[in-house]
């Protein structure tokens, strides 16, 4: 159909290159969107206990591809306003905001990187669970899918939340980090298809590293 109606401008005037050029240039956009969508396009998931890098590994992967989106969905509920008094219905819509991102995002092929100690359900509600409902929509868009559990050992894990500080996120405490982590090892056990890197032993860049095998970026 395109390249019949270029044949047809093509002895309109000079008005008809214009045209013609237009779109080609649709079309080579197109044919792009079309690529990055089928073969590139990454959604990652990262997801733990406090203080395995989460955050950390996920800005520093965000900085290696181009056009990718960075959502930190702690952050993100910041932006709703009163959210300590409405908890069950900000998760909720925190949970809604960032899987219409994630849907933006991976419509204009682009890589989708979330960072969240993911707890699958959202208050025991089956009918919301989140780890799934992401990966469901990345495979709707014939996104590469990867779900990163990063693990250490509970001391390990408790020690490095400490160092970083309970003021940074004033909603974590020892407590609650200290119940998440039990959660997190239950969980773990059930994400057969996650790919779980120990962080025990290894430095910011080199946990990086082990992502970025995981994920075949070069």
């Amino acid at each position: 159909m395109i390249h019949v109606l270029c044949f047809m401008l093509h002895d309109i005037g000079p008005v008809a290159h214009l045209v013609e050029r237009s779109i080609r240039i649709a079309e080579v956009r197109s044919s792009s969107l079309l690529r990055s969508t089928k073969e590139f396009m990454k959604l990652i998931l990262f997801n733990g206990p406090a203080g395995v890098g989460k955050t950390t590994v996920a800005n520093m992967l965000h900085k290696e591809m181009p056009l990718s989106f960075l959502l930190d969905l702690d952050r993100q509920r910041d932006f709703i306003s009163d959210w300590q008094c409405n908890r069950l219905e900000v998760r909720s819509f925190s949970f809604d905001l960032a899987l219409a991102l994630a849907e933006v995002t991976l419509k204009r092929g682009h890589d989708f990187i979330c960072s969240k100690a993911f707890l699958d359900y959202i208050d025991g509600n089956r009918e919301m669970n989140i780890l799934d409902s992401f990966i469901d929509l990345g495979h709707q868009y014939g996104a590469d899918v990867y779900e990163i559990f990063l693990w250490a050992e509970k001391s390990v894990s408790m020690n490095r939340a400490q160092n970083r500080g309970y003021e940074i996120k004033p909603t974590h405490t020892p407590e609650n980090d200290a119940e998440v982590w039990e959660q997190m090892k239950e969980l773990k056990s059930r994400r057969d298809k996650a790919i779980v890197i120990n962080t025990d032993d290894l430095s910011a860049e080199a946990v990086l590293n082990e992502v970025k095998a995981a994920i075949d970026l070069g």
